[in-house]
């Protein structure tokens, strides 16, 4: 026998409450046509142009629902670092979804000063997410790792992948606890 989960998570809270066996993480399945990039060209340029972004802007994108289990608020964090440390106020940062912790990350954003970078879609249309995805230039869903709680001065060990599953940038980004 097996356990069969479809994120890490689901497989650590098994763990954690006393299973034993071996675990299989197989994440959710997804139509790839649903998601060709330059299908969605045109819409990706309007998504850009709404929430402002420039071309020379680097767009990451997450699609998650706002609970404190999905990290967000890590992300935020690690942006705010990233972004910080390398001087870059081109980084924006485009969080689709909602949920129980927007007013919380809301409130994580004006403290950390970086409402001109975090940029808030809310829910959206199913049908709509390949539009935003492909305005993005870079997606934490599958292609970054944010792995918390890496050092004692609060931040995070990140590692962002290209679509080979590469690693093209690696860093620790502190931000304030």
């Amino acid at each position: 026998d097996v356990l069969v989960t479809i994120s890490r998570y689901l497989c650590d809270s098994a763990f954690r409450m006393g299973y034993l066996g071996p675990v299989e993480v197989i994440p959710n399945g997804v139509d790839g046509e649903a998601f060709d990039r330059p299908r969605y060209a045109l819409q990706a340029s309007a998504v850009r142009e709404k929430f402002g972004f420039a071309k020379e802007d680097t767009v990451i994108i997450t699609v998650s629902r706002l609970v404190l289990k999905n990290g967000v608020d890590t992300l935020i964090q690690a942006c705010h670092g990233l972004r910080r440390r390398s001087g870059d106020v081109r980084l924006k940062l485009l969080v689709v979804g909602d949920g129980s912790e927007r007013k919380n990350l809301d409130t994580l954003v004006r403290e950390l000063g970086s409402t001109d970078m975090v940029h808030f879609a809310g829910s959206i249309p199913n049908r709509d997410i390949p539009s935003y995805l492909a305005a993005a230039d870079v997606t934490n869903d599958g292609i970054a790792e944010i792995i918390t709680g890496a050092g004692n001065g609060g931040g995070s060990h990140v590692r962002m992948f290209d679509s080979t599953g590469r690693v093209v940038k690696q860093f620790f980004a502190f931000y304030p606890q």
